[in-house]
């Protein structure tokens, strides 16, 4: 009787502890889903609050008017470019220069299409930056050059338009002869000596000028100004 009575014990203290064990794992699966509820309903709300302010800021995005860019060759007309551009990124990878990027969503109607920031090929043969006498043969008409015009070609929905590249209008180059190291002090030539199109012509003291009636806003000289800020920039161009 001793042995069945104390056997008995020992399996009410088993079962007692496993109705513990079960209890507790029961308290904690019920504790871990409530923290976890709780954290769901936070990023929940915290995400519903991020997309509110978003839409917020893009609604009021949408009453900034339309900024003007510098674009990529190929671009005529901007209405037609924004309507027929789908903002692919194709241009920015066939630019053997990268010298292309997208406009930021702080200009909504622009947003997405690509901008040059940094400069155009425009020629095959093109040395940038010069070495002396580097592009003499191009500038000279020696040799006619090979137009780059990749990210024209790139582009799978035409808002690109292949043409002349010498009648292309990325923007306007312009001097500040306040910093020109040309102007200033006779220094420098190497935006007369890198402008691929003969567009940066100099001056009868031997300054550079652009000639806007030749310049196609590739910004070569842009990249090659010493000086710092750049003397020389593009503008972008007012398209309809």
């Amino acid at each position: 009787m001793a042995t069945t009575r104390g056997a008995t014990e020992r399996l009410d203290s088993g079962d007692c502890y496993r109705r513990t064990l079960s209890r507790s794992i029961r308290v904690n699966k019920e504790e871990h889903l409530r923290v976890k509820s709780a954290v769901i309903r936070r990023d929940f709300l915290k995400t519903g609050i991020m997309l509110v302010g978003g839409l917020v800021v893009l609604g009021s995005l949408g009453e900034v008017p339309a900024q003007a860019h510098v674009r990529p060759p190929g671009v005529i007309d901007e209405s037609k470019f924004l309507a027929a551009c789908n903002r692919c990124g194709r241009c920015l990878d066939a630019c053997p220069t990268q010298g292309l990027t997208t406009v930021s969503l702080l200009d909504p109607r622009s947003s997405g299409s690509p901008t040059l920031s940094g400069y155009c090929r425009v020629f095959d043969e093109v040395s940038i930056p010069p070495y002396p006498g580097g592009n003499d043969e191009l500038k000279s008409g020696a040799i006619p050059g090979t137009p780059c015009l990749k990210c024209v070609y790139s582009c799978p929905t035409g808002a690109l338009t292949v043409l002349d590249i010498r009648q292309a209008k990325m923007g306007l180059a312009a001097i500040d002869k306040g910093t020109c190291l040309g102007w200033v002090s006779g220094t420098c030539n190497r935006c007369f000596d890198t402008c691929p199109v003969n567009a940066v012509v100099e001056s009868v003291q031997y300054q550079p000028v652009v000639d806007a009636t030749k310049c196609i806003g590739c910004a070569q000289c842009t990249y090659v100004c010493p000086t710092s800020p750049k003397s020389v920039i593009v503008n972008p161009l007012e398209r309809t």
